[in-house]
């Protein structure tokens, strides 16, 4: 066990939110109505045998074990991970590590995010998470898929925005990815899984999780009570996603398609099908999920104390946590660039009316000194 408490430590102590944010949705898939569904991948040392070869998941014995765990940063600490029972050393082991060789996860600034989506992404959803919905991180995810980047490199491809519930987003990112479990069946424009290129189409979507730990129906879509976003009152998550451009991929007429540097496509030129023509301009729509891929993860949530926008999750992330200095400078600067207009007309409109009756108290003033001198008839 040392060399797995070795790794956890160091893990914990050089991408603290990375870790937290994966043990959030693992917990939050673990304590989900669904948990049957969408728990994927599931640690085997965790499945109990009842009699004829039939092995279920035992999702009592993994609450109990997460309810043990401590903070991120407690567990940096290698003397708090000896603390730590076998079982839930092996449980975050395989929550940070399973699949680890092709799967990563990082958080990136802001600024680095609208940099690398600018010019396939509407403008407008940029503007939309500066001012009215500000992400508190955004986490770029990183898969080693020579297959999926070769496709890409040659079709081209169209980034959209997926909401959904969190609950949802461990078994995507991590388990079997997008599928036609998450695909609506009776949507107007049919079957698939559909995406938006504009941000505030799919932040409706969202479906929040709270952090209230009360005992009742609710708090099945609790977040991990001892996440550093536990003190939110709600959180959602946003996915910005990768989708390629095939025949199995319908767009709007509004939507952009990105090509890859060195993109072997001989042509940007997209021609639209009728059925780009029924959707609605910024909609997306894959019937292939195989063709979707996670690129970030956009983290939401309200009562925010978090210092937006992390530029890295080193141990300055630790003073990050505590400084909401500069998250609120934000929110406050988004309020004031629409009020801002009010108050100078308001300012310039009081101004004129004190204009005004001053001229008119002049007036009368010099109309009564006028009244009062004695007119001499010759």
């Amino acid at each position: 066990m040392v060399m797995i408490i070795e790794e956890l430590a160091d893990e914990f102590q050089k991408k603290p939110l990375e870790c937290d944010i994966m043990i959030s949705l693992f917990y939050l898939t673990v304590h989900s109505p669904k948990q049957q569904t969408i728990c994927n991948p599931f640690p085997s040392s965790h499945l109990k045998s009842v009699g004829n070869n039939i092995r279920i998941k035992d999702f009592d014995g993994i609450s109990k074990l997460l309810s043990e765990i401590p903070d991120v940063y407690s567990l940096s600490n290698i003397e708090t991970l000896n603390k730590l029972s076998k079982e839930c050393l092996q449980l975050l082991y395989f929550i940070l590590f399973h699949n680890s060789d092709s799967f990563s996860i990082e958080i990136k600034d802001f600024k680095e995010y609208e940099k690398k989506t600018n010019g396939y992404l509407i403008s407008e959803s940029l503007d939309h998470f500066k001012s009215s919905s500000i992400a508190s991180h955004v986490f770029k995810l990183k898969y080693n898929e020579k297959r999926y980047k070769e496709a890409a490199k040659e079709k081209g491809v169209v980034l959209g925005y997926h909401g959904s519930s969190n609950e949802n987003w461990y078994n995507i990112i991590k388990g079997r990815g997008f599928s036609f479990q998450f695909a609506s069946e009776e949507s107007l424009f049919g079957k698939g899984i559909y995406f938006s290129s504009d941000s505030k189409v799919s932040h409706c979507f969202i479906k929040w999780s709270s952090t209230d730990i009360a005992p009742s129906a609710a708090s099945k879509k609790q977040w991990w009570p001892q996440s550093v976003w536990s003190k939110k009152d709600k959180i959602g998550i946003l996915a910005a996603c990768q989708i390629l451009n095939t025949i199995d991929t319908h767009r709007g007429l509004l939507v952009k398609m990105r090509h890859k540097k060195n993109s072997t496509s001989s042509s940007t030129i997209y021609n639209h099908t009728d059925k780009d023509r029924e959707l609605p301009g910024h909609y997306i729509l894959s019937t292939e999920p195989t063709e979707i891929q996670v690129k970030y993860l956009l983290l939401f949530s309200e009562n925010d104390i978090i210092n937006n926008n992390s530029s890295s999750s080193s141990s300055n992330n630790r003073n990050n946590i505590n400084n909401s200095n500069h998250n609120n400078r934000q929110i406050n600067n988004s309020k004031f660039r629409f009020f801002k207009p009010m108050y100078i007309f308001l300012f310039i409109f009081l101004s004129y009316i004190i204009l005004l009756v001053w001229v008119g108290s002049n007036d009368k003033s010099s109309n009564t000194k006028s009244g009062n001198k004695k007119v001499i008839f010759h």
